[in-house]
C-alpha cells in the first residue's frame, strides 16, 4: 500500500497499491468495496479527500495530479503542474503541492498559484496540513521533518529521526501531535506546538535485523476521531 486516506466522516477508506492503476474506496465498518476509481497512471500515492467527502485527489507516479467525483467515479480535469505529493487544505479551497523543491499552494476555483514555501536545500517528499490550516509539516530527503507556518511562511520546528529516513507525516485531528513515519520500523509522535519528541512506536514485532530488512512507511494517517493511527 502506497496511499491511504480516510473520509471526513470516518466511514470510507481509500487505498492505492503499487503497480495498480486504480484506487479502491472501501467501507471501514465491514471492508466492503464501495467504488473503484480508474486512472491512467500505473499507480497512485498521496491521496486525500475533500472536506465534504465528495472528491478524491491523488498524485500519480507520473507526477500528474488527478481528481475524481466519488458519486459517479468521473475524472475531474485539473491544470496543476506535476508534483511529488499533494494534500488538501481543511477548508477545501486550496491544494498544497510539492513541486521542484518548493511547496506550492493552489487555489482550486479558479485554479491559480497562491504562494510558495521554499528555502530548504533538500527536497520535500511528503507533507500534511494542520486541522486549522495554519501549519504544514513536510518530510525531506535529508532525514528531517520541518514544520512551516502557512501564515508567514517560516519554519517553526525541525524534527530529526535517530536513524533511517523520514517518509511520511500527519497531524492528529486536534492538531496537537505530529506522527512521523520513519524507516527501520519506527513511528515517532511529536508535540506540534513545542517541537519535542513524545513517543516512539516500535513495530518490529518479529525482531528482525533492521540492517538487513529495510522497512518503509510511505503513508500514515490518523482516524478523524484520533483513536487510530494507520500506517502502510
Amino acid at each position: 500500500i502506497i496511499g491511504l486516506a480516510i473520509s471526513p466522516d470516518d466511514t470510507l477508506l481509500a487505498t492505492s497499491v503499487l503497480w495498480k492503476s486504480d484506487i479502491q474506496i472501501s467501507n471501514i465498518a465491514d471492508g466492503s468495496e464501495v467504488i473503484i476509481l480508474k486512472g491512467n497512471s500505473y499507480s497512485y500515492s498521496y491521496i486525500t479527500f475533500s472536506p465534504d467527502g465528495n472528491t478524491l485527489f491523488a498524485r500519480g507516479n507520473d507526477g500528474e495530479v488527478n481528481a475524481w467525483n466519488l458519486q459517479n467515479g468521473a475524472n475531474i480535469s485539473l491544470k496543476i503542474p506535476d508534483s511529488e505529493a499533494i494534500v488538501m487544505s481543511p477548508q477545501g479551497e486550496n491544494l498544497a503541492v510539492i513541486n521542484s523543491g518548493s511547496i506550492d499552494f493552489w487555489q482550486l476555483q479558479p485554479q491559480r498559484l497562491l504562494k510558495k514555501l521554499e528555502g530548504v536545500w533538500s527536497r520535500a517528499i511528503n507533507m500534511a496540513i494542520s486541522p486549522d490550516g495554519k501549519s504544514i509539516v513536510a518530510a525531506y530527503r535529508d532525514g528531517k521533518a520541518r514544520v512551516w507556518s502557512a501564515i508567514d511562511q517560516k519554519i517553526m520546528h525541525t524534527f530529526a529521526v535517530p536513524s533511517g529516513e523520514v517518509e511520511s507525516v500527519t497531524f492528529s485531528p486536534n492538531g496537537k501531535n505530529i506522527a512521523v513515519g520513519a524507516t527501520y520500523c519506527a513511528i515517532q509522535i511529536w508535540d506540534a506546538n513545542k517541537g519535542i519528541l513524545k513517543e516512539i512506536i516500535d513495530y518490529n514485532l518479529y525482531n528482525l535485523d533492521l540492517e538487513l530488512y529495510h522497512f518503509h512507511i510511505p503513508s500514515i494517517i490518523y482516524s478523524q476521531d484520533g483513536t487510530m493511527l494507520i500506517a502502510g
